[in-house]
């Protein structure tokens, strides 16, 4: 979802220069031994189709951020998110959630993000959710 810290974590990890992504294609990352390749479109159904076709198969994993303080956007997260789960090109790929905006007032908790993405209840795939504040540079447990 849109603001939620996508392009902040990355910046925060030291993985991708400080500038702006590109609508127009996928910005690539080194960071270690690992290749990362980002889109930050926003959503919408005509690029997710293109991605699905592009840029899917051979994912080893999925960096999926949350915001924490926007609860406006939890049922609509959590639809992007079981989206995510039922693709089959991500079958057994694990899952790192961030529950971004951590140091914020209001938040929701690791707790209940977890809850409302019912992660307790996915087979198949290791998951795991973190808090953190990508902009205070802090990890929350």
């Amino acid at each position: 979802m849109d603001g939620a810290g996508k392009t902040s974590f990355l910046h925060y990890m030291d993985i991708l220069e400080p500038k702006a992504f590109s609508i127009h294609g996928p910005d690539t990352a080194k960071w270690e031994n690992l290749k990362i390749i980002s889109w930050d479109l926003g959503g919408g159904e005509k690029y997710q189709q293109f991605m699905r076709s592009s840029y899917y198969h051979n994912t080893n994993g999925i960096l999926f951020v949350v915001d924490s303080q926007d609860r406006a956007y939890m049922e609509i997260v959590k639809a992007e998110f079981i989206k995510l789960l039922c693709e089959d090109e991500f079958k057994g790929v694990p899952i790192l959630v961030l529950a971004n905006k951590q140091d914020l007032k209001d938040v929701m908790s690791i707790d209940e993000i977890a809850k409302m993405l019912e992660l307790n209840t996915i087979e198949g795939r290791k998951w795991f959710i973190h808090g953190c504040s990508t902009t205070k540079k802090r990890w929350y447990y």
